[in-house]
Parts: structure tokens; C-alpha cells; sequence
């Protein structure tokens, strides 16, 4: 709720929160949805980048987010 012009903390954490999560959300289609529009899988194959990058079914693209 805001009252004339304070914020309160728990108002100001949801907001947060809020955007937080639809950031992710964003993020996360966004990545899927360019991933298959270009074909990473079969860019990363290419021999001027398979040397810079981890291959794409990799176990450390997956646990990468979660470190």
C-alpha cells in the first residue's frame, strides 16, 4: 500500500519478489525459445566454437544455474 509517499517493506519485498520471478520467467523462455530458433546445439558443434564452450548436453549446463 503506499501512503502519500512511503512505501511499506513488506509491500516494497513483493515488488520484488515480483520481479524477480517474472525476470527469471523471461529469461528462461527467452533462452528456450532462441536455443531452437538458432540451433545452439548444432553452432556449438562448429569447430571455431566447441573449444570455448562446455558441449550442449553437458551435465554442467544444467547444475550451472544452481551453483
Amino acid at each position: 500500500m503506499v501512503w502519500g509517499n512511503r512505501f511499506s517493506i513488506r509491500d516494497f519485498g513483493i515488488f520484488v519478489l515480483q520481479c524477480v520471478i517474472l525476470h527469471t520467467a523471461t529469461y528462461f523462455a527467452a533462452g528456450m525459445l532462441f536455443s531452437n530458433l538458432f540451433n545452439y546445439q548444432e553452432l556449438f558443434r562448429l569447430d571455431a566454437v566447441k573449444d570455448y564452450y562446455v558441449a550442449f548436453g553437458d551435465q554442467g549446463l544444467v547444475l550451472g544455474p544452481f551453483l
